[in-house]
């Protein structure tokens, strides 16, 4: 490391040493030092060491985004007790605190009362952000129409009504607003295709609300199974959705294990109208205005000899 990478060793080692003495030499050291030293502790030890995982070009990413939210964390808890001992110190040395003692003074007064002006204007500075996230993601939806709530599943139903429609189907038998609640219901856990998720927002609905097993999913699978595994899958739910020729499609369903082709409005947007039911051993078992289901019958998928 070059010095200019010692700056953040150089701010912080300061400040865990300091807590760390503190605690171990002042029976008065409260637990928000034990606080102080494990969040400062976690953000110095990202100056110190790193892991080497996915992706590999980004080398201190993964470690920076895991490890420093809990530092952060512990720092934070901290910082109410501490200003609370700054706040009861402020008082203590010097009970008559004035405006005027302020003023005519450049001693112990004005020293106290400049800290209490600090923690004041930080306190205050950080409930800002607080006020401005429940204006901005609660009351301005409000206004709009929007009723404020806490279930996320009963906000995608709102938005996506067709898709979480389509897995209610064995128990309401394809009602009007019915299709991903059926596939929750399914035995066991069958595989099922769908529209890989290469970007964030609306991306596998299927297996993420229901927690069935697809062939490819969102794109940070690469970093557990590597690039090449994945975007080997990726081009195999291509050709499934794509391909015309029955015999491609069936080699690739019986490769994944398939039992369940999804489309739904991704799927139609990425690969235009797919319509496989005339595929031998494919059904269409479940269809609303917007998502289709086929059911894979793996013994009777078309063969690399052209049989059944």
């Amino acid at each position: 490391r070059g010095l200019g990478d010692l700056g953040g060793i150089a701010v912080l080692l300061p400040v865990v040493a300091a807590a760390w003495i503190t605690m171990r030499s002042r029976q008065s050291a409260g637990f928000e030092t034990t606080l102080v030293v494990a969040g400062v502790g976690l953000i110095l030890s990202m100056e110190l060491v790193h892991a080497k995982v996915h992706p590999s070009e980004m080398v201190r990413w993964n470690t920076t985004l895991k490890v420093a939210i809990q530092g952060w964390v512990f720092a934070g808890l901290a910082a109410g007790p501490v200003a609370a001992v700054l706040l009861a110190d402020v008082r203590d040395a010097v009970p008559g605190l004035s405006r005027g003692t302020l003023r005519d003074s450049s001693g112990p007064a004005l020293s106290t009362g400049i800290v209490a002006v600090v923690l004041a204007f930080v306190v205050v500075s950080s409930s800002l952000f607080g006020a401005l996230v429940v204006a901005g993601d609660v009351v301005e939806p409000y206004r709009e129409g929007e009723q404020p709530s806490l279930n996320g599943y009963q906000d995608h139903r709102d938005a996506h009504p067709e898709e979480l429609a389509a897995m209610d189907y064995f128990e309401s038998e394809v009602s009007t607003t019915q299709s991903v609640l059926w596939m929750e219901r399914e035995t066991g856990t069958p595989t099922f295709v769908e529209k890989p998720g290469l970007n964030r927002g609306w991306e596998n609905p299927v297996s993420t609300l229901t927690g069935l097993p697809t062939v490819a999913g969102w794109f940070h699978e690469t970093g557990y199974r590597e690039d090449e595994m994945y975007y080997t899958r990726v081009s195999d739910v291509d050709i499934i959705y794509q391909t015309e020729d029955a015999r491609s499609r069936a080699v690739l369903l019986e490769k994944h294990d398939v039992e369940y082709v999804w489309v739904g409005p991704l799927e139609r947007g990425e690969f235009g109208a797919t319509d496989i039911s005339g595929d031998p051993g494919i059904e269409r078992i479940y269809e609303n205005d917007e998502v289709t289901i086929y059911r894979v019958h793996q013994d009777e998928l078309t063969g690399e000899d052209g049989a059944s």
